[in-house]
């Protein structure tokens, strides 16, 4: 496999780790919390959500469902893809904190999901702005 093909592979991988991180941090839960909820060994996802160990789906599948988010929305929201109907009873009306802790988590999450800068072709002069 080519270098930068690992490369692409981690990068995304700890894209996604720092996007399950957001989450995490947005419902205001210990990562310790999760990982006795969900009866992994301790420190087991503080380093997964860090980006030192490996990020598996099943990682992923575990933390969404110990903090309550629903994988499709996480995927979705991850791809920037329109947030599948997941059938639920309404909700309760939104407070305006979690509403803005919301748009937060959107704005971060559009960072994340930018697309890094082509790094300059070799001989070529840089574009001067």
């Amino acid at each position: 496999m080519r270098p930068e093909a690992v490369d692409r592979y981690d990068a995304e991988a700890l894209r996604l780790s720092r996007l399950l991180a957001l989450a995490v941090k947005q419902k205001e839960v210990s990562v310790r919390s999760l990982e006795k909820k969900m009866g992994v060994g301790d420190s087991v996802f503080s380093k997964v959500l860090k980006g030192r160990v490996g990020l598996q789906v099943r990682h992923v599948l575990m933390i969404a469902d110990a903090i309550g988010l629903d994988w499709k929305e996480f995927f979705a929201v991850a791809y920037g893809l329109q947030v599948p109907a997941t059938g639920k009873a309404e909700a309760p009306a939104a407070s305006p904190e979690d509403i803005l802790a919301e748009k937060v988590i959107q704005a971060l999450a559009r960072r994340l999901l930018a697309p890094a800068p082509e790094p300059p072709k070799s001989g070529t002069p840089p574009v001067s702005r």
